[in-house]
C-alpha cells in the first residue's frame, strides 16, 4: 500500500504566530503591539477571500481545510473497487471528485471498510483517472 502521509503546510496556509515573553505585570511594548498586529492582518487576508483548496500536488493539504488532494487515482477495471491511501489520520467523511479524465462516475466502494488510512472508491468506465479531495 502506498504512504500518503499529509503534507501539512503549503499554499494558503495561515502561519503560526510567532513566538515572544513579555515580563510578567509589564504591558505589551510597541513592538510587541506591531508583531501581534501583523500576525492578525495575515488571518483576516486569508479568511476575507484567500480560503485555498491548496495546490493539488500528491499528498498535499487541501488548502485551509481538514482534507487531502489524492491526484490521478486509475481505476484499471469498471465497477472494481480501488483502495486509495490517505493521510487524514481520521476516517473519511467523504470525497469531492474534481478532475477526471473520461466521461463516468466515482462512487463509494466498501463503506464499511473506509478508516484512518484508506478509503475505497469505484469507477463505472474503464481505464480512467480521477483526482478528489478527501474530506
Amino acid at each position: 500500500m502506498a504512504n500518503r502521509a499529509i503534507i501539512d503546510y503549503g499554499f494558503g496556509f495561515i502561519p503560526k504566530a510567532p513566538d515572544f515573553l513579555l515580563p510578567k505585570g509589564q504591558p505589551a511594548g510597541l513592538a510587541e503591539l506591531l508583531v501581534i498586529s501583523g500576525y492578525l492582518q495575515q488571518i483576516a487576508e486569508k479568511l476575507n477571500g484567500g480560503l485555498s483548496l491548496g495546490d493539488a500536488t500528491q499528498a498535499s493539504r487541501a488548502g485551509n481545510f481538514n482534507a487531502q488532494w489524492i491526484p490521478d487515482i486509475a481505476f484499471t477495471a469498471a465497477n472494481t473497487a480501488v483502495m486509495i491511501p490517505h493521510g487524514l489520520k481520521r476516517r473519511p467523511v467523504g470525497y469531492w471528485p474534481l478532475r477526471r479524465d473520461k466521461a463516468a462516475t466515482l462512487f463509494d466502494a466498501n463503506i464499511g471498510s473506509w478508516s484512518d488510512t484508506v478509503l475505497y472508491l469505484q469507477f463505472d468506465t474503464a481505464n480512467a483517472l480521477f483526482s478528489i479531495i478527501v474530506l
